[in-house]
Order: C-alpha cells, then sequence, then structure tokens
C-alpha cells in the first residue's frame, strides 16, 4: 500500500513537472491584466454621525516576469508592473450652510494611487501548467489624486422638485499624503496552457501608507488578474 501511495505521488510529481520549462532555464511573460483594489481603514466622514465605506475600484496592471526554474516543479519569479489601487465612495449629497433647501452632490469620487510594482514569488507547479504562489512585493507610489464630480443643486420645499446647476470634474494631487512605498505578501495561482499563461492574485498590504495619521492603519489589498505569453529564453 505504501510502495503504491509514493507512486502515485511519483507520478503525479512527474507529471506536473513534466509540463514546466527545464530545470536551469529562465524565461519571461509580459502581462496585461485588470485590477481591483480598496484601501483599509478609510472611511469618509460626511456629517458628525455619518460615514462612508470604501468601496473597490477597479483599475489595470501591466509588466513582466522573469522565471528561473529551479527545481522540477519549483520555480522563482521577479516582476515590474504598473498598476493603479485606490478606492471609490458611493455617491452623496451635502447640506450648504444650514439651508436645508440647498445642496451640493458628490458622485464619482475615487482615490487614484498608481504604483511600480517588484514581486518576488515562489512557485510551486502541483499539477501540469497549475502553480500556487507567494512572496512578497514591494512597490514605489508613482501619483497620487483624487477626483469628484460637484453639482450644486435646490430641493423645493413643497414638490421635492430639483434644480441643478453646472457640474465640475474637481482633481486634487494627494500624494503628500502617502508614503512613497508599500509592501505587500501576494498570494495566487496561475494556469499555462501552449505558453499562455493566466494569473490571479490578491496582494495583501503590510504598509500603513498613510503619513498624516498614525492613528489610521490605510493599507492596500487589491485582487490582479492578468493574462501573459511566456518566453523561454
Amino acid at each position: 500500500m505504501k510502495h503504491k501511495l509514493f507512486t502515485i505521488l511519483l507520478l503525479a510529481y512527474t507529471s506536473a513537472a513534466s509540463a514546466q520549462a527545464p530545470t536551469g532555464t529562465f524565461s519571461v511573460t509580459p502581462k496585461v491584466g485588470v485590477s481591483l483594489a480598496n484601501l483599509t481603514d478609510n472611511e469618509l466622514y460626511i456629517d458628525v454621525n455619518e460615514k462612508l465605506d470604501s468601496k473597490f475600484k477597479a483599475g489595470f496592471t501591466a509588466g513582466a516576469e522573469v522565471e528561473y526554474q529551479a527545481l522540477p516543479a519549483l520555480s522563482v519569479s521577479l516582476g515590474a508592473f504598473y498598476t493603479t489601487q485606490g478606492c471609490r465612495y458611493a455617491n452623496f449629497s451635502i447640506n450648504e450652510g444650514g439651508n436645508p433647501n440647498t445642496y451640493t452632490g458628490i458622485a464619482a469620487m475615487r482615490t487614484n494611487l498608481g504604483y511600480v510594482q517588484f514581486p518576488l514569488l515562489v512557485n510551486y507547479y502541483i499539477a501540469r501548467g497549475l502553480a500556487v504562489k507567494a512572496g512578497v512585493q514591494l512597490a514605489v507610489l508613482t501619483n497620487a489624486r483624487t477626483s469628484h464630480e460637484e453639482t450644486h443643486y435646490t430641493a423645493d420645499p413643497d414638490t421635492g422638485e430639483k434644480t441643478y446647476g453646472e457640474t465640475q470634474d474637481i482633481k486634487t494631487d494627494v500624494k503628500e499624503m502617502y508614503r512613497k512605498t508599500d509592501v505587500a505578501i501576494p498570494l495566487g495561482l496561475s494556469y499555462e496552457y501552449e505558453h499562455v499563461v493566466i494569473d490571479a492574485r490578491y496582494n495583501i498590504g503590510l504598509t500603513n501608507i498613510d503619513k498624516l495619521s498614525d492613528d489610521l492603519k490605510v493599507k492596500n489589498k487589491a485582487f490582479t488578474i492578468s493574462v501573459g505569453y511566456r518566453l523561454n529564453l
């Protein structure tokens, strides 16, 4: 029984390894994909007793990874990616100056953070073309902006009919509010078929990126899904 179990495990290991690059070789995989990001502990207070939780915001990721096949079913990789992260908020209105009939409507409010990321990963191939991966990632902040649409309007106290003013697009550079570097733990899966690689990851931020407050613990968290093409070197 032990011999049969050992044989099955050996065959599974051999099958997984046979789908990977030969031991001691390098490959490079350009990738492009989408990100879905949010920030922890980043509520927006719109009144003394009212706040909005941040929501996941869609973005993109693009870059490449170099992979070294250290063992038949084990490799290490180092990548460089540009990824947009941040968060968004639901639309809301605030009363202007205590006037019960005059409001400012805020829509499409987003915090947009751009990072150059350098993930260092260990990849273990558990089946033909299928790998689990984990490692550490250093990211450098390249830009940080907030944006929203602002519309002033009045509401008729009798009919409730609203009269809207002109909508303004407001963008603000907030890079000085955030730390220049971020450290994260990336966890993921990838599947390769005919050199095409589909990769899914979740990046767990470890750094409090808010420079202005030690009380808040604002950390990145992001999903990425990408597709790439492996080029053996």
